[in-house]
């Protein structure tokens, strides 16, 4: 049985740190004479732990209330024994789904452990068109693992969309790829009350790899980038180019969002 871990002392400085690394795609494999860059397990993985060091080091000195890190967004390649996405769609994978899955769980829990030192943290998923299901067994062993840590919050609702609300922030997490411009409207009606107590409302979705900003009806609509590489469809598509980096969010309860934190890999 883990250890029962104690609550850090609650800190009032106003401050919430959020880490949302999306699209990871671990096991995705590319080929550099095919893609332009190769991409794997091994580089995934080390490539997602640069962005946890990345944040820990730009934290250092600053009192965060809490950690916000939510999971999935295409966090696993695959979804299904065959290789394929949650819809079907065969992928380029470089390992069975077993080894996909205990590396996957591995990272999220390494990550986890880092980011807990930092502030209390709130963890939870985000279903994406590649990871529907595999994300939600992910985000049910966290659930399990850190039952016994109050500083580790993990919330297994399966809901497609989530919201945090923090001081005068509101912010909607979501893949990005079913709601098209009824994004610009759910926030209203699923959060209607905590959308009354805000100011700084914002939507942070993936999906497209790249970042895009769009301000619409009081909320801005964020697609946050990735550190993943293109597979053989996206290069032979054209979709390549997007710089491989990861955003990271600091909010103030009364100012909205104060920085966003680039790591570049």
């Amino acid at each position: 049985e883990r250890p029962e871990v104690p609550l850090r002392p609650v800190a009032t400085s106003g401050l919430m740190l959020e880490v949302p690394i999306v699209d990871l795609h671990i096991a995705k494999l590319a080929w550099a004479p095919e893609t332009g860059r190769n991409y794997d397990t091994k580089i995934a993985k080390k490539r997602f732990m640069n962005v946890i060091d990345d944040v820990v080091k730009r934290s250092a000195g600053m009192d965060f209330e809490q950690v916000i890190f939510p999971v999935g967004n295409d966090f696993f390649n695959y979804d299904d024994i065959a290789g394929s996405t949650t819809a079907g769609t065969r992928q380029d994978n470089d390992s069975r789904w077993q080894r996909m899955f205990t590396d996957g769980c591995e990272l999220l829990i390494a990550a986890i452990d880092i980011l807990s030192k930092i502030a209390p943290i709130k963890v939870f998923q985000i279903p994406g068109n590649h990871d529907t299901m595999t994300s939600f067994y992910a985000i049910a062993l966290l659930h399990a693992w850190f039952r016994n840590n109050d500083n580790v919050e993990v919330d297994i609702n399966p809901s497609t969309r989530k919201y945090v609300e923090f001081g005068k922030n509101l912010i909607g997490f979501t893949h990005g790829d079913k709601e098209g411009r009824r994004l610009f409207g759910n926030m209203q009606v699923e959060a209607a009350e905590a959308w009354g107590r805000t100011l700084y409302r914002e939507w942070h979705t993936g999906h497209l790899h790249s970042e895009h900003v769009k301000e619409e009806h009081g909320v801005k609509v964020r697609r946050l980038s990735s550190v993943v590489s293109p597979d053989a469809w996206h290069a032979q598509m054209g979709y390549v180019g997007a710089i491989a980096t990861s955003q990271s969010f600091v909010w103030d309860k009364e100012k909205g969002l104060r920085e966003i934190w680039y790591s570049t890999v």
